[in-house]
């Protein structure tokens, strides 16, 4: 018996597209036949090292495969993992020599998944076989966010991503993705100049972006920010041949002053209050405070352990407030009425120390205008937090080091130490999940919930808001150490004070 099966042109089969090769065959194909991938991340390399690559496989050929697919519906091959730059030369040494060996490339087939794959491929390869310039990886970063956004039914976060590209094998934190997308969504306008961008030299950038960009909220005026940035960064480039975040920040910002309206200030920050005024607001404030709210920190548990109470030093105080290893608990039951008698003299011990320290700590915020931002809360360390103060209506004060510093130059330090302090720092970057964290019970105003929900908004308020305090506790330090500084009284009232609720604490659980 035979089968007719027909004249091609007559049966409809398609001879043009060649039939599939299975996963993991080598082959040898013509570097005709093999396209190069059109999203490469590697956007710029080194002269040097590509001639020095070309004059190799002159001498030597070919030594490594290349990994192909093919795209469904295509009779084309192209790079899966790499191999750019090897088909690169060898395609350049076949037109310029017409030797045969430089035309044909050894090529191991892949089975074709889908882009994400593709692109996540070639991306660990470009990694392993020589560092990236920070430009390129934010381009082939953003690149694989758009195409995992457009198979996502809601906008990703940072985290969100963060997650995604660890299920791809690429490691990389949600704060360097922010650094990322924010160059690649606006520093492009650099040109050529992209080439020098570092995460240092980036940083100084957003940071001034988020600054001025809630500068213009305040000013009414955010629909013209983006314009205004892209085209003064444009400005400077068509000005300047070698790039200089610094000059560049300062020729932004001068141009901002120059075009919006800075000066219509209409509820302008005051000036610090002397330590007297503080006092008097800090009672008046006090006077309006609900009992219930002040006597709330009875039902906090004490946090991290500090150790040995007894030989307690400040310095070592300090200290521990920078340990990641300082988990705080969330509420408690309150005591019960079956209590044993002698176990309340220490639980009202308990409330005189937190009202005291409830007190200098609203009296060190309004010396540095930041007494909007205390808020009692029973879930907190020390029975308190401290909110996000109001960006927008902030008028940023030229040579400010942050946004919060226009209200006070020791507003930041000051904002940063408390968050510290209070043990909010650690809940904010809690990724665990913990259902008892305190944040998740705050009103959906709460700029300080917003920021745990949307990392987004919290480089947002930290980097143009807060700033980077590197130097926190050396700054922190010196306020306790210099004799006739202002804030020294108040660090040792609160030192003494924290120390006292400790021991408490530590009595309670025994």
């Amino acid at each position: 018996m035979s089968l007719n099966l027909g004249v091609p042109n007559k049966s409809g089969m398609d001879l043009s597209v060649k039939q599939v090769a299975l996963p993991g065959t080598f082959m040898t194909l013509s570097v005709e036949e093999i396209d190069f991938f059109e999203h490469n991340p590697r956007k710029h390399q080194d002269a040097e090292s590509l001639n020095s690559l070309k004059e190799s496989v002159r001498a030597a050929g070919i030594q490594q495969p290349v990994h192909v697919t093919q795209r469904p519906g295509s009779n084309r091959y192209v790079l899966s993992q790499g191999g750019n730059s090897r088909l690169k030369v060898l395609k350049e040494l076949f037109a310029e020599t017409g030797e045969p060996r430089f035309g044909r490339m050894p090529c191991i087939y892949q089975e074709y998944s889908n882009e994400t794959n593709l692109q996540v491929a070639h991306l660990i390869e470009n990694e392993q076989r020589a560092e990236m310039c920070f430009w390129d990886k934010a381009c082939a970063y953003g690149e694989l966010r758009d195409i995992m956004q457009q198979e996502a039914d809601h906008r990703l976060s940072l985290r969100e991503l963060e997650i995604l590209f660890q299920d791809y094998g690429l490691s990389i934190s949600h704060k360097t993705l922010g650094l990322f997308f924010f160059a690649e969504e606006n520093l492009s306008v650099l040109g050529q100049m992209a080439v020098d961008l570092s995460t240092s030299k980036t940083e100084v950038l957003r940071k001034l972006h988020g600054t001025l960009s809630a500068e213009s909220k305040r000013l009414q005026q955010q629909e013209l920010f983006d314009d205004f940035w892209l085209s003064s960064v444009e400005n400077w480039v068509s000005n300047h041949t070698v790039f200089d975040a610094v000059e560049l920040a300062d020729f932004i910002d001068g141009q901002f002053r120059e075009i919006f309206d800075t000066t219509d200030d209409t509820d302008p920050p005051q000036p610090a209050p002397s330590a007297k005024q503080a006092v008097s607001a800090d009672s008046a404030s006090q006077k309006e405070e609900p009992a219930a709210e002040v006597d709330s920190c009875l039902q906090s548990r004490q946090g991290q352990e500090l150790p040995e109470s007894a030989q307690y030093q400040e310095q070592d105080f300090l200290q521990s407030l920078d340990e990641p290893s300082g988990t705080v608990h969330g509420v408690a039951n309150p005591p019960h009425e079956t209590e044993d008698a002698e176990q309340q003299p220490a639980t009202f011990a308990k409330t005189d120390i937190c009202k005291k320290l409830h007190s200098v700590i609203r009296k060190w915020l309004s010396m540095v205008n930041l007494h909007n931002c205390f808020r009692s809360h029973p879930g907190f360390k020390y029975g308190f937090y401290i909110e996000y103060p109001s960006f927008e209506s902030i008028t940023r004060k030229p040579g400010a080091y942050c946004l919060i510093d226009s209200l006070h130059n020791d507003a930041g330090n000051v904002f940063a130490y408390l968050s510290k302090f209070s043990g909010q720092e650690a809940w904010v970057y809690d990724d665990t999940g913990n259902p008892g964290n305190p944040i998740l019970t705050l009103g959906d105003a709460s700029k300080l919930k917003i920021a745990y929900q949307d990392p987004d908004k919290l480089d947002e308020f930290n980097i143009g808001g807060i700033g980077d305090r590197s130097n926190l506790l050396v700054k922190v330090f010196d306020w306790q150490t210099e004799k006739d500084h202002p804030y020294q009284p108040l660090i040792e009232e609160i030192i003494s004070l924290t120390k006292q609720f400790n021991v408490l604490g530590e009595d309670d659980e025994r």
